[in-house]
């Protein structure tokens, strides 16, 4: 994320913006959400202290996810 190829930082990118929406995997694939978001969320709010972030849980044709997942 410190130096992403053909986009400027999240941060810039917040910069001016009403809302984000971020896509996430839901419990079914292995990826680090639990890594990932933080440093993710932080740097948009470094950008935008007031954007209005909305996390996106891409379930697919999977069973939902339970509250305990998303937590």
């Amino acid at each position: 994320m410190a130096r992403p190829i053909g986009s400027r930082r999240l941060e810039s990118l917040a910069i001016g913006k009403k809302n984000c929406t971020i896509i996430i995997s839901d419990h079914t694939r292995p990826v680090p959400s639990r890594d990932i978001l933080p440093p993710m969320l932080e740097a948009l709010r470094i950008g935008n202290p007031n954007i209005d972030i909305t996390l996106l849980v891409a379930t697919s044709y999977h069973r939902g996810s339970t509250d305990e997942e998303l937590k």
